[in-house]
């Protein structure tokens, strides 16, 4: 975000400056004034399983005082968690709580349901916990927020015909 032509960069001190190898001055160099990805992207990148708990991945984000981590299935993408989605399922009161079967399956009709109505399920957080289902996310257009609340609360009408579940979406 901090770019010389937005009037952004922010300069070291002239005596840290010195300090700093040429091969260091360099590399920031090339990222604040590069203009390409390979220019100002990060090639360390750190990522947690698909499986690691919400504490784990907490300490991941503390620990490298990142704000967001990929999440990777045998080595390919699937996902990003950030410090907000994290929140987000400790509010659920995810943190310690092992999703029950019909948690899980309520989850999975949900996403199915999303796929189905052309929404991209990647940029939808889903946990379903003690009858509440709690959704948030992005989307780009007011109709693929409307699908969603409405995959949502057709899925839920389908598996828990009781009405034992609630919706509650937040964008």
């Amino acid at each position: 975000m901090r770019r010389p032509e937005a009037r952004t960069v922010q300069h070291a001190s002239w005596w840290l400056w010195l300090l700093l190898l040429p091969e260091e001055q360099a590399r920031k160099c090339v990222k604040t004034h590069g203009h390409h990805a390979q220019d100002v992207m990060t090639r360390r990148v750190i990522t947690v399983d698909e499986d690691a708990s919400l504490e784990a991945i907490a300490d991941v984000l503390e620990k490298h005082r990142i704000k967001q981590v990929p999440v990777v299935r045998d080595g390919r993408l699937i996902g990003i968690v950030s410090r907000a989605d994290i929140l987000h399922g400790l509010a659920a009161g995810q943190a310690d709580a092992t999703p029950s079967i019909d948690d899980l399956t309520i989850k999975q009709a949900i996403e199915k349901e999303l796929v189905e109505a052309g929404v991209m399920a990647q940029r939808v957080n889903i946990i379903v916990s003690g009858g509440i289902v709690h959704m948030w996310g992005t989307v780009i257009t007011p109709a693929e927020k409307e699908a969603v609340g409405v995959a949502a609360d057709v899925t839920v009408r389908i598996v828990a015909p009781n009405g034992a579940y609630q919706v509650v979406v937040k964008y």
